[in-house]
């Protein structure tokens, strides 16, 4: 019910209670229940609270404690190893000598875990010509990773000795995709820790990881089926692509923003071949072409939107 005090009105600050001799007007009739907060309203008794394969955020744990649970069953984020591989590869700042370049690779890779939320171990750069170290490292982060990866030594070469030893010392195929760039890639287990060979070209190398590897790691994590690879949405082109002449799909990085018609256009970054990491570095998302795919200004394009 509603109740009214007749009378002068008391000052809101003096928050006078109603006292014995004041007269109450009933002016509206309330009804049962109201202002009451019934059990279960939230959640009803025995009901699923979240899925399996939900990712815990804030709202998730503050639900969590709303129901009395301060322990769950959850699936830690995997640890992953990542190794480069090559002759040619030279750390950061080091004088470089003919024929070698500074490694980025690992270093790109490992940032990539760092935006997933995966710990990384940083496993270095193993010499294409000692067979027994890259041996040694990969036994080595096999016994203290959840999944290795490496960079380079994964194509049809006869000085690969990443894929000579892995032959040796793991259950791995060898995959040509049908895919540009990136084509190249490993799947595998050392034991039972599961292996990603991604290629040695950089472009490639983040491209393999983005598609083919992350997705493998979400698996890992515990994530549900529907979760496992970027959704593609949908956004017009400012500029004129094109699919190869092949069956590959291609994927080609550009930068998107929304623009003053409420759609999502998207540009080219930069180069696009597979050595070309300037592009790669000013792109936000991905956009996927079929085979012999041709889309004009103005087209609607597939596109994989990267977090960054």
């Amino acid at each position: 019910m509603h109740f009214f005090l007749r009378g002068p009105t008391p000052s809101p600050l003096s928050r006078r209670p109603v006292c014995e001799g004041d007269e109450v007007l009933v002016a509206a009739p309330t009804p049962p229940g109201a202002h009451i907060r019934q059990a279960g309203e939230d959640i009803e008794a025995g009901a699923e609270v979240f899925p399996v394969g939900t990712v815990l955020g804030p709202g998730h744990i503050g639900v969590l404690y709303n129901v009395g649970r301060e322990e769950v069953s959850a699936v830690r984020a995997p640890v992953v190893g990542v190794l480069a591989t090559g002759d040619e590869l030279v750390e950061g700042g080091r004088p470089l000598r003919p024929g070698q370049i500074w490694e980025s690779n690992r270093r790109t890779l490992l940032a990539l875990l760092a935006r997933d939320s995966y710990p990384a171990v940083d496993l270095g750069i193993a010499r294409d010509d000692e067979e027994e170290e890259i041996e040694r490292r990969l036994l080595d982060a096999s016994s203290r990773c959840d999944a290795v990866m490496t960079s380079g030594g994964v194509s049809m070469g006869d000085f690969d000795l990443v894929r000579v030893v892995l032959d040796r010392i793991a259950s791995v195929w060898w995959m040509q995709v049908a895919i540009r760039p990136a084509k190249p890639f490993a799947l595998g287990k050392i034991g039972t820790v599961p292996l990603f060979g991604l290629p040695g070209n950089p472009v490639s190398s983040m491209v393999s990881y983005e598609i083919l590897a992350r997705p493998g790691l979400r698996k890992l994590s515990g994530r549900a089926r529907d979760d496992l690879v970027r959704p593609v949405i949908k956004g017009v082109t400012d500029i004129a692509l094109r699919g190869g002449r092949d069956e590959k799909i291609r994927f080609v990085w550009v930068h998107t923003g929304f623009a003053e018609d409420g759609l999502l256009h998207m540009r080219a970054a930069g180069g696009q071949r597979s050595h070309q990491l300037h592009a790669m570095s000013l792109s936000n998302a991905l956009a996927v072409l079929g085979p012999r795919e041709v889309i004009e200004p103005g087209g609607e394009v597939g596109l994989l939107a990267l977090s960054r």
